[in-house]
């Protein structure tokens, strides 16, 4: 009895204290199992995002080494001159003389203060300044900076192709419908036998040009970060036909764009005109004139020389979807890169002793700093370009322009400008390089506006990441 009574005492289980002893610690593990496997993952996903935006820049900055890395003119002059570097439009430089075919311009429109700073800045600065880390240094963002150029694709040995493009050409769709299609033949020479440079990449329906009109440029996309607006950074291309006479299967000449019914490619550089035809396509010796070109808002202007028209405005630079419409498959295809915060343009150049030089220190007003505070700049040699001394249309909007110009006093071919009385000729106006004093300060427009040489340009990129509220940044430093 005893020893059945000691079995019957042995026991079989566990205690409802050890169940719950055991539970708490399986519970405790697994907490601590979940939140490593949850910041593992938040740590995959920043990382992802990092890369992701890093990748974005990326790709932006090799559109932009891409570009401006390229030949950008074409005069006959020099093989140096076919680079920006090798424009050198200083007085004391021999050639000093704008390119003929091609031109490059650099735009640092003012930031609008907010608030207002009319007494010590009227017109605003070049950045918003958003404060100093601890050593003095400056953080500084742009929103209204512009690169506008033109590209001349050309190859330097008959294996050499646009890494783009295997026929090493701008290229976009003809527009207008074959006449097999149905569609009327079409009423100008150029089309719709498609230019094709040289005639063994010849494609129907392609249009296709060694010469394109690109600008980079930022418009709002109605986000913020925090509080501060996003932008989409924007590269347009329009392709430009090349000079008159310098290659078969083109006509000379101006080349009027088609009427209606036929619609105009937006990827085809052209002019408004005076007189008519109405519009022209552009050639690379055309959009060396400021208002010729993409978006530079061109107007009848007969009182002043006919370069100035396309300064009396800002820039007013379309997307594609501004001229295609939301609803076209195209109208994002010039989206380079979203949800920008800055993109910042600063140069280094050669200048004559009487010119600026950049700045090794910046003077900051409207910051609400005792007036004469300076702060150095940490970007030296580079940094924002003065104002014109000589080019009144642009000093008086406090818009920093470096533009290699045109060479032509008088008017281009194919748009004729009448005289607007005594003293005004007609297509003629001050010489480019004319520094003289002027009764009439609105014909100072027509002066080039910086005589420099600019030799490298610095490019700052900063855009946010909405899932892990992080910026990055990209400073691109490019020889040109």
């Amino acid at each position: 009895m005893r020893h059945m009574s000691e079995a019957r005492s042995r026991r079989h289980g566990f205690t409802i204290v050890e169940l719950l002893v055991a539970a708490a610690v399986s519970i405790l593990l697994m907490v601590i199992v979940t939140e490593a496997f949850k910041r593992g993952l938040d740590m995959f996903r920043h990382l992802k995002s990092a890369g992701d935006l890093n990748e974005r820049l990326r790709t932006a900055s090799r559109a932009l080494r891409d570009d401006i890395a390229s030949f950008h003119f074409e005069d006959g002059v020099s093989s140096d001159r076919q680079y920006l570097s090798g424009i050198d439009l200083r007085p004391s430089a021999m050639p000093n003389d704008p390119p003929s075919n091609g031109f490059f311009r650099i735009i640092q429109m003012p930031e609008p203060l907010n608030p207002p700073d009319p007494t010590n800045n009227p017109a605003g600065e070049p950045c918003i300044f958003e404060g100093t880390d601890t050593d003095g240094m400056l953080f500084t963002r742009a929103t209204r900076h512009m690169l506008h150029f033109t590209v001349f694709r050309r190859e330097t040995s008959p294996t050499v192709k646009f890494p783009v493009d295997p026929s090493y050409m701008f290229r976009t769709l003809e527009p207008y419908p074959p006449a097999s299609a149905g569609g009327v033949p079409h009423p100008n020479p150029l089309f719709p036998v498609a230019y094709v440079d040289p005639p063994d990449f010849r494609e129907a329906g392609v249009f296709s040009s060694r010469w394109a009109e690109v600008v980079y440029f930022l418009a709002p996309n109605g986000r913020s970060a925090n509080g501060t607006p996003l932008f989409n950074l924007y590269r347009r291309q329009k392709l430009v036909l090349p000079p008159a006479g310098g290659y078969a299967g083109i006509p000379g000449g101006p080349i009027p764009v088609a009427p209606l019914p036929y619609r105009e490619n937006p990827e085809i550089s052209t002019r408004a005109t005076i007189t008519p035809p109405s519009r022209l396509y552009n050639r690379t010796g055309d959009v060396t004139q400021p208002r010729f070109r993409m978006d530079m808002q061109p107007a009848v202007d007969n009182a002043n020389d006919p370069r100035v028209a396309g300064l009396l405005a800002a820039p007013n630079y379309l997307r594609l979807q501004d001229e295609l419409g939301l609803n076209d498959p195209r109208a994002g295809d010039d989206i380079l890169m979203p949800d920008v915060i800055s993109f910042e343009i600063k140069a280094t150049w050669d200048a004559d002793s009487s010119d600026p030089e950049p700045r090794r220190l910046y003077v900051v007003p409207g910051l609400g700093i005792p007036p004469g505070n300076v702060y150095p700049n940490s970007d030296y040699p580079f940094d924002y370009l003065p104002l014109s001394p000589t080019n009144w249309v642009l000093r008086s909007q406090n818009w920093r322009v470096f533009d290699t110009w045109c060479d032509t006093p008088g008017t281009p071919y194919g748009d004729p400008r009448p005289s607007s009385g005594a003293g005004d000729p007609g297509g003629t106006g001050p010489a480019w390089s004319d520094t003289t004093p002027t009764p009439n300060p609105m014909q100072t427009g027509a002066r080039i506006p910086l005589r420099i040489r600019v030799k490298a340009l610095l490019i700052r990129m900063r855009i946010w990441d909405f899932k892990t509220e992080q910026t990055r940044q990209l400073t691109v430093i490019i020889d040109v």
